[in-house]
């Protein structure tokens, strides 16, 4: 029998447009997937691409409303104070996969799915009933200096567990987010300690945190025998191919030696490949020149201030 779970997908402004196509693949390819959970800002939720998704089990989320105390300006602020003034979004979506386990929605495993990447092939999560990690080549130091910080012991494995993905299971989030609270590390919530134990001014450069790197080096500590790993052919650079205008014929002819593919907001494909994001750009520009007065528009046409 397969194992059930959900998907959680935390979406910037720019990534909503793609996502009908992330859910199509999602429900092609990752089969056992239940409810789909797209966590952005709530002004979003008007993107008209979204009206395409006809699926009664993808659920919109507002970021800022999801977790009790977590959202883009909270965590701005305490990035602030500690004269720390980049990727207030970057720290929101790890905590919004870490802290989705500790709401109402949260069954027994769910699936965190970044929002760029589509699975081109049918992936299993679960092995003999154990969750799969999928496993990379990567080692940032600055990460581990924060798992120290926050649990005492650093880098448990010589591979690393940040992927396009992660099964978590519930209720070892919730463990170890309350061990986290629980720390010596200056804060009130676990994710208010999280930031307060990167160290902005270490000789590693940003970023500080890694949700998967957290979660991975955790279960390896008290729950090795849980996880089983995995690996797959993936690939970052599919945007510079088609971009995310790409065909399903090509991405069917990319499924026979790839598991995923990502299309990286800012990566393009060279001309003529590239006539679509410059019609939607005109588009885009056109539409909000609009709402515009005459005046507003010949101010910004000649730069006049």
């Amino acid at each position: 029998m397969s194992q059930k779970y959900d998907i959680v997908i935390p979406a910037v402004a720019g990534d909503v447009p793609f996502l009908p196509k992330v859910i199509k693949y999602i429900r092609l390819n990752l089969v056992d997937a239940e409810c789909i959970y797209i966590v952005t800002n709530k002004k979003n939720f008007s993107c008209k691409r979204l009206s395409e998704i006809h699926d009664a089990h993808v659920v919109l989320l507002d970021e800022n409303m999801f977790i009790e105390g977590l959202s883009f300006n909270s965590i701005k602020e305490n990035l602030v104070s500690r004269g720390y003034f980049d990727s207030p979004g970057w720290f929101l979506q790890q905590f919004i996969k870490l802290g989705f386990a500790a709401t109402k929605y949260a069954k027994e495993y769910y699936l965190t799915w970044d929002a760029d990447t589509l699975p081109l092939s049918k992936i299993q999560y679960f092995e003999d009933s154990h969750p799969r990690f999928t496993i990379k080549k990567e080692c940032h130091l600055a990460y581990f200096e924060t798992i120290e910080r926050l649990f005492g012991y650093g880098k448990l494995k010589d591979y690393s567990f940040i992927a396009e993905h992660m099964m978590f299971k519930v209720s070892v989030v919730r463990e170890m987010l309350k061990e986290i609270e629980n720390s010596d590390v200056q804060g009130e919530k676990w994710f208010d300690k999280c930031l307060n134990a990167c160290n902005f001014n270490s000789k590693y450069p940003a970023p500080h945190f890694s949700e998967f790197e957290t979660y991975g080096t955790y279960c390896t500590k008290k729950y090795p025998e849980l996880y089983h790993t995995q690996k797959l052919n993936t690939f970052r650079g599919a945007g510079f191919i088609r971009g995310r205008f790409i065909t399903d014929k090509i991405l069917s002819k990319m499924s026979l030696d790839l598991d995923t593919a990502s299309f990286e907001l800012y990566d393009k494909p060279c001309f003529p490949y590239s006539i679509p994001y410059y019609i939607a750009h005109f588009k885009t520009k056109f539409k909000k020149a609009r709402r515009m007065s005459l005046m507003v528009v010949f101010k910004k046409l000649f730069k006049i201030s």
